[in-house]
């Protein structure tokens, strides 16, 4: 994952935060595909990966999608009181968890995806907290007998026919499927860049954004200079031996 405040550039040299490089591309008249492409390109430049597919799932389906797996347990690691969880009509409403094992269904468990103000690491938090519910929901997917679970498949492509918008086809969804059902033989590891501030790849920042100071991260040894992110991202099967050489 990567910070929703992480500085990028564009071709033409103007900065922006990660985070608003799809909804620009949509802005300036660009298609889906053509703004999707746009994101992914930058994500290929700071990461060195190749991105081969996009699926993109709004907010009605993940809980739809949730609820129709019978929830999705994680193991909350510390309590989280946010009163700024974003309501209705731009407004606020409070969301509350304690720390535990727990079932949570499809509402709660966005929210649990989503908050972020209130949260030690901010941001970070929420991304290896996004990262918890995607790997638990992948692992209830695929436990999912083809014939006793048929009602609960059928429930998941309609919510994907929906609510998914993705670049795979059906076809490409199958053979993903087939591949990696087998999930004890996989395994699949998860990276939150930057996960410390004080040590890690990326620092704090402050840039000008029209009248207003907004806060960023942005690459230690320099802006647009992603060699370090690359070397960690090539260090993801040895991550606590790679964090000890940054001490």
């Amino acid at each position: 994952s990567i910070p929703r405040d992480f500085l990028v550039f564009n071709e033409r040299g103007n900065y922006r935060k990660i985070n608003a490089v799809y909804s620009q591309a949509k802005s300036a008249g660009k298609n889906q595909e053509e703004a999707i492409k746009e994101l992914t390109d930058t994500l290929t430049t700071i990461t060195g990966i190749p991105i081969d597919h996009y699926a993109q799932i709004d907010f009605d389906g993940f809980v739809t999608m949730v609820d129709t797996l019978g929830g999705v347990e994680v193991d909350v690691t510390e309590a989280i009181d946010d009163p700024y969880y974003p309501g209705p009509n731009y407004s606020y409403q409070r969301f509350t968890i304690q720390p535990g094992v727990q079932v949570l269904d499809g509402s709660t468990a966005l929210k649990y995806a989503r908050s972020r103000y209130t949260s030690k690491g901010g941001d970070l938090d929420r991304s290896r907290r996004q990262q918890q519910i995607l790997t638990n929901v992948r692992k209830k997917i695929f436990e999912l007998n083809p014939i006793l679970d048929a009602p609960k498949i059928v429930s998941l492509l309609s919510t994907a026919q929906s609510s998914l918008t993705t670049d795979l086809t059906l076809g490409d969804m199958r053979r993903l499927y087939d591949t990696y059902k087998d999930s004890q033989d996989y395994s699949m590891q998860s990276l939150v860049i930057g996960e410390n501030l004080l040590t890690g790849n990326i620092k704090e920042g402050y840039r000008q954004f029209g009248a207003n100071r907004g806060y960023i991260l942005e690459p230690r040894i320099g802006e647009q200079n992603y060699l370090e992110i690359q070397e960690e991202i090539m260090n993801i099967d040895n991550q606590e031996q790679y964090q000890n050489t940054l001490n």
